[in-house]
């Protein structure tokens, strides 16, 4: 399933992003493909590269912090 086109904001009104919304949240199939991704997004641990690349960024250059 590939994502709608953008809106141009020209064309943009209440009405179309609306309709957009109410299709997430009545069509099957966005529900379905929305389960799929949680179970790939909940087995990632997203905080852990973040956590790794913070600490080599530091031990590189040294604590960080400024005495006076």
């Amino acid at each position: 399933m590939a994502a709608p086109a953008a809106i141009p904001s020209r064309r943009l009104t209440p009405a179309r992003p609306a309709a957009a919304l109410t299709t997430t949240v009545t069509d099957p199939a966005h529900r379905q493909r929305a389960q799929a991704l949680s179970v790939h997004v909940s087995a990632e641990d997203g905080a852990a590269p973040v956590a790794e690349a913070v600490n080599r960024l530091q031990a590189t250059r040294g604590s960080g912090r400024r005495t006076g």
